[in-house]
């Protein structure tokens, strides 16, 4: 791959278009030990730099300078070939197969990249051109509206892909412009509805339960349990049920849409997709470390030692806290870096409301999480939990006091899941799912003691 530059833009609220942040080069080393492997590098752009509101892409690892430009780059050995802040633009298994099928050939990290719409996640935009961002894809008109959006109607189309009805090229077209470059493994789009942006996730054909309806279930669940959760609703289209979450890295502002920056905990940690790197560097430690009052500029040194002791930080720690033991609890093992994020609202770069949870029902409850958390690791025990819940701002008998609350409520799982509308069937296997939480209750209570 020959060495290419890019431009990044930012949304940001006093500006109409998105506005040049900097340039971006990926580079393949030629010669001597890193020979052949990708890297790249990042420059903040000087009429950037001079702006008042100007903010950070990635608060950790791409602040802004504090004085002359400052040049960025990735680590070879990590296997980056760009940035983490601009890789979390590009989308996950569904859109890249989408991607890959209407190009007709394989593309790589970057080319899904400048070819992601702009529903992706956070305020970034790119192009190769520093006037302008525009997507970079044969299916991308040069008229293409940045300010469309799906409406409900879209999801049929998803819903028709999924159980295997055709759908044409034009089709295809429009949901790779408009509603297809979100991470993750399940058909959605970013839809408008009743004024207000969501994310809106279909049903697959060989789905073996309801899954809009656990997902919703489990964030009202969630919810009750005391958590920061988005505004959720499960929708009919086509006589399928599709899940709606509001989407927090937007803000319906008027006739405008507001794009507030979101960095993944991946990216954060200046990680990449390696799983051994991730399983050695990513904790639930590390990340309550770094939340705090982080201002939109970023840190331009990141120092672990030193922890944010404001109100904010030890809260969003403790909301941390929280989020373990409900994944526990569910038995979530999808709990990993890219399933955390910080987000940038109010000038402040914080802990992101909770998403992506979804426990299977019929599964056992397991013992692990994705990340670890404690003394022992991502053990999913009260022991564990209590290992290490100073990181997270917390006596042992405060955190005592928190699993035994959470426990509490939790206890109404059965009734916020009838009341979501998960079918009978469904309720049996979740019955499974949850089982061990009795086993919970009763360490906790024998420490509370």
């Amino acid at each position: 791959m020959a060495n290419r530059t890019f431009y990044v833009f930012v949304h940001l609220p006093s500006a109409d278009a998105p506005v040049l942040a900097g340039g971006c080069t990926t580079i393949v080393e030629e010669e001597g030990e890193n020979e052949g492997k990708s890297y790249a590098q990042f420059a903040y752009a000087n009429s950037y730099l001079a702006r008042s509101d100007a903010v950070a892409i990635d608060p950790f690892n791409l602040p802004l300078p504090a004085g002359e430009t400052r040049l960025f780059k990735t680590d070879p050995d990590e296997g980056l070939t760009v940035f983490g802040a601009i890789r979390d633009s590009a989308p996950d298994s569904w859109g890249r197969g989408r991607m890959t099928r209407m190009a007709a050939r394989d593309l790589s990290e970057l080319e899904f990249v400048l070819a992601s719409g702009e529903d992706r996640s956070g305020f970034l935009a790119f192009g190769e051109e520093q006037s302008a961002a525009r997507i970079n894809a044969s299916w991308a008109p040069a008229s293409y509206d940045t300010t469309r959006y799906l409406d409900l109607d879209a999801m049929g189309l998803i819903i028709g892909e999924m159980t295997n009805s055709r759908i044409t090229p034009e089709e295809l077209r429009q949901l790779l412009l408009y509603g297809s470059s979100l991470g993750g493994a399940r058909p959605k789009a970013t839809i408008k509805h009743d004024g207000r942006i969501w994310l809106a996730k279909a049903p697959r054909a060989d789905d073996q339960y309801n899954v809009p309806r656990g997902e919703y279930a489990v964030m009202e669940l969630a919810r009750r349990c005391g958590m920061d959760v988005p505004e959720t609703r499960v929708v009919q289209v086509d006589g399928r049920d599709v899940y709606l979450i509001e989407r927090f890295d937007r803000t319906a502002a008027g006739s405008r849409i507001l794009r507030h920056g979101m960095v993944s905990a991946l990216s954060a940690f200046g990680l990449s997709d390696n799983a051994m790197n991730i399983k050695r560097h990513a904790s639930y430690n590390r990340l309550a470390r770094m939340v705090g009052e982080i201002g939109a500029r970023g840190i331009e040194k990141f120092d672990p030692e030193r922890r944010d002791r404001s109100p904010a930080a030890t809260e969003q720690r403790r909301e941390l806290f929280r989020r373990i033991v409900f994944n526990i609890l569910v038995a979530n093992t999808d709990d990993h870096p890219r399933n955390h994020a910080l987000i940038l609202r109010d000038g402040r770069w914080r802990l992101s409301p909770l998403y992506d949870v979804q426990p299977i029902p019929d599964r056992a409850s397991t013992k692990y999480l994705a990340m670890p958390f404690g003394a022992r690791g991502g053990e999913g025990t009260v022991e564990n939990l209590l290992s290490k819940c100073g990181d997270f701002d917390l006596s042992r008998q405060e955190a005592t006091e928190q699993i035994v609350e959470l426990l509490d409520r939790f206890d109404a799982w059965e009734e916020v899941f009838k009341n979501a509308g998960v079918p009978e069937r469904d309720l049996d296997g979740y019955r499974v799912t949850f089982s061990a939480v009795g086993v919970m209750r009763e360490s906790a209570e024998r420490e509370r003691r």
